[in-house]
């Protein structure tokens, strides 16, 4: 009896899969074949590549407008054509807001910005940081960003001449803090580049990585 009512539900699971697995097929839009579990994500899975550079390799093998991709057992697009991005981005924007991306405002308020936000909540602060944008202010922000990034390449140039080993994942974070500190809270004087345990970096890295057990597995359950 527990034998019929194990392979019922397996078959059923089997069945469930494969239909999801060719949604895009049925769709009639051109696509990858998916692997269980990771969809076209094996490699992110394995370590052996970094989301952003996972899809790259999928956005090589084709040469399609757009392809059908399976994100896990989520069917996702990869838009390759240069008018149908302009247009998703520009034209037709109002109905491609929402990046389908995780977000919790009550729970984690961090995941709360203008790239998760969607619908009348994003809208309004887009509002709100769209004056933060104009010409005028990016080339002040321009004239920051060179100011760090030459402080960046005075820090590399003692390390090349010892062809010494450098994290380049905690340098990048602390070119990122110091650009930040400068444009984001007009603090110019913070240097993380020089100083990794600034209170400033810390104090940004410690509210980015105390995510509790649960509030990590319902990122990886909505991304999934």
């Amino acid at each position: 009896m527990w034998l019929v009512f194990v392979i019922i539900i397996l078959l059923v699971l089997y069945l469930l899969i494969k239909r999801q697995y060719t949604f895009w097929e049925n769709s009639g839009i051109p696509s990858l074949k998916a692997t269980f579990p990771a969809g076209n994500l094996q490699k992110v899975t394995k370590n052996e590549r970094s989301f952003g550079t996972a899809i790259y390799d999928i956005y090589k093998q084709s040469s399609e407008p757009m392809l059908g991709i399976y994100m896990f057992f989520r069917p996702a697009i990869l838009v390759r054509d240069s008018e149908l991005v302009k247009n998703i981005l520009a034209k037709d924007f109002n109905h491609f807001h929402s990046h389908g991306v995780y977000i919790d405002q009550e729970r984690d308020p961090m995941s709360e910005n203008v790239f998760t936000l969607d619908g009348e909540d994003w809208k309004k602060l887009r509002q709100q940081l769209t004056p933060a944008f104009t010409s005028g202010k990016l080339k002040e922000m321009f004239e920051n960003i060179k100011f760090i990034g030459d402080q960046l390449v005075e820090h590399f140039a003692p390390l090349a001449n010892k062809n010494s080993e450098i994290d380049i994942r905690e340098l990048a974070s602390c070119f990122v803090a110091d650009c930040l500190a400068s444009i984001a809270f007009g603090q110019s004087g913070i240097s993380s580049i020089n100083d990794p345990n600034h209170e400033f970096r810390m104090t940004a890295k410690r509210l980015q990585d105390n995510k509790d057990f649960l509030t990590v597995i319902r990122q990886t359950a909505s991304f999934v």
